[in-house]
C-alpha cells in the first residue's frame, strides 16, 4: 500500500484500543511504546505520545506520564489546539494522583482558557481531583449551551463495557457515575434531554 508507513502508527493505536477492551494492559502499553517511536507522516509523533501519556494515567503511573508529555515539541505550531489540551488532560490528571494542587490549579486554569478546543478536557481534569462540585457546574453550564449540549449529553450516557478498565480509569467511570447522578446534574439533563442505558 502506497500510505502504509503514513497509516502503520495508526493500525498499531486501534489494536490498542481493541486489546484495551479485553483488558490486556500489557500488550496495550507495549504496542503504544512502539506506536510513540514510529514517525507520523514524516514527523515527530505527536498523536501516539498523548495516546502513551493518557494511557500511564489509566496504569496509575503518573511520573512515566509526565516524562512522556516532556517528549512532545515546544513549537506552537506543532500540535493542533486539540492535541494540546489532551496533553493538558493527561498532565493534569497525571499531577493530581500526584497530589499536586498547584500543578491541577494551573492545568485547569489551561483547559478553561481553551475549553472550546476540547471540551472534556476540563471535566476529566477536575474529576481526577475528586472536585465534584466543579465538575458538576461546568457539565451543566456545557448542558445549557446549544453548542456544547449534544457533546455533554453523549458523554453523561451509559454505554455496555466490557468491564475491563484500567484501576485510575475505573475510578474515573465511577466518579463520572458520581456526577451523572447529582440532583443538580440530573435537573439539568431533564431540561434538555435524558440518559440511556
Amino acid at each position: 500500500y502506497s500510505d502504509a508507513a503514513d497509516k502503520y502508527v495508526w493500525a498499531l493505536d486501534y489494536r490498542s484500543r481493541a486489546l484495551l477492551g479485553l483488558g490486556r494492559f500489557d500488550e496495550v502499553l507495549a504496542i503504544r511504546i512502539a506506536a510513540a517511536a514510529e514517525p507520523e507522516e514524516g514527523s515527530p509523533n505527536v498523536s501516539q505520545v498523548i495516546n502513551l501519556a493518557g494511557l500511564y494515567v489509566e496504569l496509575g503511573r503518573p511520573q512515566d506520564a509526565l516524562k512522556t508529555l516532556d517528549r512532545l515539541p515546544s513549537g506552537s505550531g506543532t500540535i493542533t489546539p486539540y492535541g494540546r489540551l489532551a496533553a493538558e488532560s493527561a498532565r493534569g490528571q497525571a499531577l493530581a494522583q500526584l497530589g499536586d494542587k498547584a500543578g491541577v490549579e494551573a492545568s485547569v486554569k489551561v483547559a478553561r482558557e481553551h475549553e472550546a478546543d476540547a471540551p472534556g478536557t476540563l471535566i476529566a481534569i477536575l474529576l481526577a481531583a475528586n472536585d465534584l462540585d466543579a465538575a458538576a457546574a461546568v457539565m451543566i453550564r456545557r448542558l445549557e449551551n446549544p453548542d456544547q449540549r449534544i457533546e455533554a449529553l453523549q458523554a453523561l450516557q451509559d454505554f455496555t463495557s466490557s468491564g475491563a478498565l484500567p484501576p485510575v480509569a475505573a475510578e474515573r467511570h465511577r466518579r463520572y457515575l458520581l456526577l451523572e447522578h447529582r440532583p443538580d446534574v440530573q435537573a439539568a439533563v431533564a431540561m434538555v434531554g435524558r440518559i440511556r442505558r
